[in-house]
């Protein structure tokens, strides 16, 4: 069993462990990004890479956690489901997934700029989920629940990208950020 179960938290303190994995693979992005605007060459095969990462694991793990279990327990509870923050924080999801999708063109400089407005949608996106929405959900949701919603989180992400996710996933990143070290330097 990982250790991450060993003291699971609440479900909002998962969810920014994801945060915390997503914003060093988005500084990695940022970097290609900017390669890209420099006209500079890029490992493609290391891009795609890190695109599939943002696809399976930011979209459809993190974000499926969110929408499939999050989103309605704070519905549950008394938040409305469109308009207010979690209106927001769906509307965002969905436009995330279309530059996800723009950022897979072959034409560096269209890449470069769906990557760098990703980046920037993402990074205000976790700071509001971070600031607002967690602490939110950290008092309208009882302490129980919390507990079903990890094991639900868990059951998703086995699901989708299998128990060793984060293992392989800082493995992978730990390479991506040594190699774009290398280059810079």
């Amino acid at each position: 069993m990982h250790t991450r179960h060993d003291d699971p938290g609440t479900a909002t303190t998962r969810l920014r462990a994801d945060h915390d994995l997503i914003l060093r693979a988005l500084a990695v992005l940022e970097r290609f990004g900017r390669c890209l605007e420099r006209g500079e060459p890029v490992d493609r095969g290391a891009l795609e890479r890190l695109s599939d990462f943002f696809t399976t694991f930011v979209d459809r793990c993190h974000h499926g956690k969110e929408e499939q279990h999050l989103f309605p327990a704070l519905v549950r509870h008394g938040l409305p489901r469109d308009g207010g923050p979690v209106g927001v924080m769906l509307l965002e999801h969905e436009e995330g997934r279309g530059l996800l999708r723009a950022m897979r063109q072959q034409e560096d400089r269209k890449t470069a700029v769906a990557i760098r407005q990703y980046a920037r949608l993402l990074r205000a996106h976790i700071d509001k989920e971070n600031g607002i929405l967690f602490p939110l959900a950290e008092h309208i949701i009882p302490g129980e629940e919390h507990q079903l919603l990890i094991r639900a989180f868990d059951a998703l992400e086995e699901a989708l990208v299998g128990s060793d996710i984060r293992e392989r996933l800082v493995t992978e990143l730990t390479r991506l950020e040594g190699d774009c070290e290398r280059r810079i330097h």
